[in-house]
């Protein structure tokens, strides 16, 4: 049965097992097992899909920090459970991983000019989560919790630079160590670097 998710699946598969330039339409389908028709239907081809992939990819984060963000946490517990969450929810969801994997690892040099309106978009999406962030530390920074003197665009930053960078250091070693068993460690020696008190 035809599902726009069963579509994406089988075309995060497919990217995933060949690249992007390599896959075809016709592979996505037999994956789906669907044909082209029926995903031309609801895709203009496999530009849109891949942009789909990106778009939704970028949304957990957003999706993380808001749950957490209502829970009434201080800034410090904000930032604390969203680290904890952010790689609880990698760990966890092969999708995720496989999306991440893919535009890290399996995009070919000539996508950036084929997909650049859907990494923009993801770059965007990224630019977009800092300045939520941002929001914290001000908020922070207000309570008497965080340092006064932090620079809010580089504390964002070393956010997403934390946490991209031990992404890319687990996929590199085949996931031999756990992101959740690392997390409350890595949390804290994040927070000691903007917090008073330690």
């Amino acid at each position: 049965m035809f599902t726009r998710e069963n579509v994406l699946r089988a075309a995060l598969h497919v990217f995933s097992r060949q690249g992007y330039t390599a896959s075809t339409l016709e592979d996505i389908a037999k994956e789906a097992g669907v044909t082209r028709g029926a995903i031309y239907w609801h895709f203009q081809g496999k530009a849109e899909l891949y942009r789909t992939l990106l778009a939704q990819g970028s949304q957990k984060p957003f999706q993380l920090l808001g749950e957490i963000s209502s829970a009434g946490y201080s800034p410090t517990e904000t930032l604390h459970h969203l680290i904890k969450r952010l790689l609880e929810y990698i760990e966890e969801d092969k999708t995720f991983q496989a999306t991440i994997e893919l535009t890290l690892f399996k995009s070919e040099p000539g996508i950036i000019d084929v997909q650049g309106e859907g990494l923009t978009q993801k770059y965007q999406g990224t630019l977009a989560f800092a300045q939520q962030l941002e929001q914290i530390f001000h908020a922070g920074i207000a309570s008497g919790e965080f340092r006064a003197d932090l620079d809010i665009q580089v504390t964002a930053l070393a956010f997403n630079a934390l946490i991209n960078g031990l992404l890319v250091v687990w996929l590199q070693s085949s996931k031999t160590f756990s992101l959740k068993e690392v997390a409350d460690a890595l949390a804290y020696t994040y927070l000691r670097g903007i917090t008073i008190c330690s």
